[in-house]
């Protein structure tokens, strides 16, 4: 493992446990395809009960991806922010990862996603099925092997986990019928210990900088970066926000 890797390592199980905690697959939401773990069932769970016939679950991909095109900031909001980033992808509270619609032609999470990737996609998942039928759900030596996930709250206190990384492994585990999986923040994940934060600092590398709340709130609006920065108004960034999970809190109270 590189010297993050093990750094990270240490963290988790040593040094700061706390970054890692248990989460019900329930509370888990896919930005672009809904909950695990729940009776409506994320489309790659789907996919993977019709199985084993491969056709039958094929099927279920390629629906999901021609009904689910990925959209730009504007087309998510309905208008026009009059800047650049409008006609791409990206999330307000996040200040980097502004990316154009053309990066998700190939993505397992959202359409338009090509015939030609989907055996490709099936033959992930249901490797991450068959080695947890035949080892367990091992994530501890692992050097990623936890979930990643992002802390959204609303305007009211209802939380969500958004999945950052890790849709194949709950797809799997929700098939499965585990209930719950270990996770870390996505924000503490990229965050180093003292002692590598001070070897980078002297050697000139660069290390992430640490958060004091990985949170994203829809009550700091003003604060979100893309906010701060100009790029989008407060009230565009509600927008999106809403868009995004309105629906999945809804739920989410049911």
């Amino acid at each position: 493992m590189k010297a993050n890797d093990i750094d990270r390592w240490l963290l988790n199980h040593i040094f700061d446990r706390n970054r890692v905690f248990k989460i019900a697959i329930r509370n888990c939401y896919c930005e672009y395809a809904g909950w695990f773990g729940r009776e409506s069932g994320h489309f790659l769970t789907r996919a993977l009960e019709a199985g084993p016939n491969e056709a039958a679950m094929r099927d279920v991909l390629r629906e999901h991806y021609s009904a689910h095109s990925i959209q730009s900031f504007n087309e998510t909001i309905g208008s026009d922010i009059n800047h650049p980033y409008g006609d791409k992808y990206f999330l307000p509270w996040e200040s980097d990862r502004v990316r154009p619609l053309n990066k998700f032609l190939l993505s397992h999470k959202i359409g338009p996603t090509p015939e030609t990737r989907l055996p490709i996609i099936l033959g992930r998942l249901n490797g991450v099925v068959n080695s947890i039928k035949k080892n367990g759900f091992k994530q501890v030596w692992r050097k990623a092997g936890y979930i990643r996930l992002i802390r959204i709250v609303d305007i009211d206190n209802k939380e969500l986990y958004m999945v950052r990384d890790g849709n194949h492994r709950l797809a799997g585990l929700s098939f499965l019928k585990f209930t719950h999986a270990m996770a870390g923040l996505e924000t503490r994940h990229w965050e180093n210990s003292v002692p590598f934060r001070f070897v980078a600092r002297i050697t000139g590398r660069k290390s992430p900088s640490i958060v004091a709340d990985p949170t994203v709130r829809e009550s700091e609006v003003e604060e979100w970066p893309h906010v701060r920065s100009g790029v989008v108004t407060p009230d565009d960034a509600i927008k999106f926000f809403r868009a995004k999970f309105s629906e999945a809190f809804k739920e989410d109270t049911q």
